[in-house]
């Protein structure tokens, strides 16, 4: 058997926010919100000039707090955020239909979380680095399953099927 598995690589807020050059805005790019000394500060909406936006608390110009990113090709960060990154719990729903729920570091999954695919499959474990690390059990659509570790997505070690 040949196994492929693939893993989210959530967009950085960074990518999102190229639209903003230090702390001035591009004219087509709106927000209406809360602003504290000139900057978004407390709960407010972003939407950029590509259509991309936030929703969500922001703490001296910077998503901090829960929030909801929506990107241009319809993916969904919905969790909470850390200086413009995604940190600590959230969902990442793709456009696809994959999803991955869990735990978060700077951007990347990083912790516990489980993944799941519009063809049934499911992995549930752990996550360091934006990849599958650790424990973790694999599930396919057919019932068949591996439980073990994991290391950079890939399985480390014998597969029972």
């Amino acid at each position: 058997f040949f196994f492929f598995f693939f893993f989210f690589k959530q967009k950085t807020a960074y990518e999102m926010l190229r639209s903003l050059v230090g702390s001035e805005m591009c004219i087509r790019d709106r927000y209406t919100g809360q602003v504290l000394n000139g900057k978004r500060h407390g709960y407010g909406q972003q939407v950029w000039a590509d259509n991309a936006q936030y929703i969500g608390y922001w703490e001296n110009d910077m998503a901090n707090g829960k929030g909801k990113f929506y990107y241009t090709d319809g993916d969904i960060y919905d969790g909470h955020w850390l200086n413009d990154k995604a940190n600590g719990f959230g969902e990442y729903m793709k456009a696809n239909g994959s999803k991955y729920r869990g735990e978060w570091r700077d951007d990347e999954q990083n912790g516990k979380g489980m993944e799941t695919w519009p063809d049934g499959n499911m992995f549930k474990g752990l996550y360091a680095n934006g990849a599958k690390n650790g424990k973790g059990t694999y599930f396919w659509s057919d019932g068949t399953k591996y439980e073990g570790n994991w290391v950079d997505n890939k399985i480390e070690g014998y597969v029972w099927l």
